[in-house]
């Protein structure tokens, strides 16, 4: 439905960390946001992925954690809204 950039908080190591996601699609059928795996290689972040959840490592830190449900793996963040 669109694309665009969302302000985040990721839980990293028992701790809410800022960020933003750059260039989200926002999926209206599924009502959330997809995360390109793909896009995130281009920038040096590997994922490791188990069979209970997933994480982003650059240069071997973890920036973002996820768990697995069902068939998706879902991450730790929540959006950042501000109302005007």
């Amino acid at each position: 439905m669109g694309i665009g950039d969302i302000k985040i908080e990721m839980f990293v190591k028992n701790q809410w960390e800022g960020g933003v996601l750059k260039d989200a699609m926002f999926v209206l059928m599924l009502g959330r946001s997809l995360f390109s795996i793909l896009t995130i290689a281009h920038k040096d972040i590997d994922v490791l992925y188990t069979k209970i959840g997933c994480r982003m490592l650059h240069k071997g830190e973890i920036v973002m954690e996820g768990s697995l449900k069902g068939v998706i793996y879902n991450l730790h963040i929540n959006a950042v809204l501000h109302i005007r």
